[in-house]
């Protein structure tokens, strides 16, 4: 089960392989422990929604790779951002705001799909205004009759919004927009473990992981309410008390 117990269990694991791989003394870091908190919530949240998309078959083979990758991303910035590296570990964030996206959009278009696997040549190609656009304007309506479909609105709204405010500042890194975006490492042993960076990614993250597990609950409150309580708690804390989510989400369905 994904419980604090199985957590504590990959806190460890991720402890002794920088320990042990890489000569990191994480004394120094002292925002290790939340950095990698927020981390593992992250990957362990999806993982959970992975499990349970699976077996209620609620969504056609293929789509769920973006899961899959946004977990492997989550996965190796846990690593590259205790290291040191900034930059990559940014460009990897970006692109797993993509694919919460992208799994979205796919899920309800399986012909698509196969087209950009296999007949690439055949392809449309969206643009991220495009998959946003397919977000805010989702027929709620259809899913939910008995819930405020104002208040959903009002919520894909802000969550999309948030969702563009990540993608921008983290496009910086991608295009190195100024300098306060370059790495500037000429040498190996510049790159070095910085709290700071932990401080940085962190926030990204959270944020990432906000979205994503309120984009979920929304598109399959159904199925998040198979949950049992130790999961939805998880997930719960996934979701940033900051940005307002979890309120607006019980403001739609009662509890969550």
């Amino acid at each position: 089960m994904f419980d604090e117990s199985y957590l504590e269990e990959q806190r460890e694991i991720v402890s002794s392989h920088l320990e042990e791989r890489f000569k990191i003394n994480l004394v120094d870091l002292p925002d290790f422990g939340k950095f990698t908190d927020s981390s593992l919530r992250g990957i362990l949240s999806l993982k959970i929604w992975k499990k349970y998309l699976e077996e209620n078959k609620a969504v056609p083979n293929g789509p769920d790779q973006y899961v899959d990758e946004t977990i492997s991303n989550l996965n190796q910035v846990l690593v590259m951002g205790i290291i040191g590296f900034k930059t990559p570990s940014c460009i990897m964030l970006r692109r797993s705001l993509e694919n919460s996206i992208s799994f979205l959009y796919y899920k309800d278009h399986s012909v698509e799909f196969s087209k950009k696997e296999y007949e690439p040549t055949k392809k449309k190609f969206l643009k991220i205004n495009e998959l946003k656009e397919y977000i805010e304007s989702y027929p709620f309506y259809i899913m939910y009759k008995e819930y405020d479909y104002e208040n959903i609105k009002k919520l894909i709204k802000k969550l999309m919004n948030s969702w563009l405010m990540q993608y921008k500042e983290l496009s910086n890194f991608v295009h190195g927009t100024n300098s306060e975006y370059l790495d500037l490492k000429n040498y190996l042993n510049d790159i070095t473990p910085e709290n700071i960076i932990l401080v940085a990614l962190m926030k990204h993250i959270q944020s990432l992981s906000s979205i994503v597990n309120t984009l979920n609950i929304l598109f399959f409150f159904d199925i998040y309410k198979k949950f049992d309580e130790v999961e939805k708690s998880l997930i719960r804390l996934s979701i940033s008390d900051d940005l307002g989510f979890k309120r607006e989400l019980i403001e739609i369905f009662g509890e969550i």
